[in-house]
């Protein structure tokens, strides 16, 4: 704490990274660097675009009793944002995953259950409010959101849960429109309230600490969406969508059996990756093309 901003930058360039480069990941992970054998600097490449990350962690820190690495500094350097925090050592799930048996696993599915009751029990003014997105204190000026459920697409800002909801909507009539399908599915799911969710909650994002806690990270995606986005987001995103054995099981358990929630989802993705600057058809056109073609 006792170095400047420019030392922190200074000593990045030249520190190792923490950021497993050799999995071809959708969505690019950002760098980690270890600066101390208790420090790391996980680095932002939009400026101030990981405030909201470091206020999700603050939040979880302060509201509940999730292990979660402490936040030490978080500053903009030119268009870079620093997130210099604890180096909690351990494996990530990802890497010790398959070597737990599945008594061990189970206990794992059975922590995370209690880790995703305790976020969704967060409240801020935010959350009461209902406003979706990343965490801001600045209600008049919500953050876009970035995370896996909206697929590429970096959406909003949203000033309501029906703004998020008509928005998902129109995607869904996009997906519809160029797939030249009709989807016969559950709509958009607003019956329950907006809750803080992790949003990224992936076995990478785990950490299996040497003090044998189950620790949080990554808390880039985080904000206030709807419950059935934390169970999505538990999914693995490769480009070979590899599913870890009992990893299904595991995060339907923890987050939620939302499986008519998730078919949405996925009925949506073809508009928020290929389409996602096609304009939203509108119910009624889609309605005449999709009757033009019989379906």
């Amino acid at each position: 704490m006792a170095i400047s901003d420019e030392d922190i930058v200074r000593l990045c360039q030249t520190s190792p990274n923490l950021t497993d480069t050799t999995v071809n990941r959708i969505f690019p992970v950002p760098p980690v660097y270890v600066l101390a054998e208790n420090v790391v600097v996980k680095i932002g490449y939009l400026g101030a675009a990981h405030a909201p990350e470091a206020a999700a962690m603050t939040l979880v820190r302060q509201q509940t009793s999730i292990p979660v690495p402490e936040m030490y500094r978080f500053f903009v350097h030119g268009s870079k944002s620093y997130l210099v925090m604890e180096y909690v050592h351990g494996e990530t799930l990802d890497h010790c995953w398959d070597d737990l048996t599945s008594w061990e696993k189970i206990q794992v599915s059975v922590v995370l259950r209690d880790y995703v009751k305790q976020m969704r029990r967060i409240r801020t003014p935010q959350i009461d409010k209902q406003i979706p997105g990343p965490i801001t204190d600045d209600l008049s000026r919500p953050v876009r959101c970035e995370l896996p459920a909206l697929g590429e697409c970096r959406a909003g800002p949203f000033f309501s849960y029906a703004e998020l909801r008509d928005w998902m909507n129109g995607r869904l009539r996009v997906s519809q429109q160029m797939r030249k399908y009709r989807y016969t599915g559950q709509a958009f799911d607003d019956s329950e309230s907006l809750v803080f969710t992790h949003g990224d909650l992936f076995l990478r994002n785990i950490i299996l600490g040497n003090d044998q806690r189950l620790w949080l990270i990554d808390f880039g995606y985080a904000g206030v969406y709807p419950r059935w986005f934390e169970v999505y987001g538990m999914l693995e995103r490769t480009l070979i969508y590899p599913q870890p054995k009992l990893w299904t099981w595991t995060r339907k358990f923890a987050a939620g059996p939302y499986d008519e929630q998730e078919r949405y989802i996925y009925a949506c993705q073809y508009a928020m990756t290929t389409g996602s600057i096609t304009p939203d058809p509108g119910p009624e056109e889609l309605e005449q093309e999709l009757s033009s073609l019989g379906l």
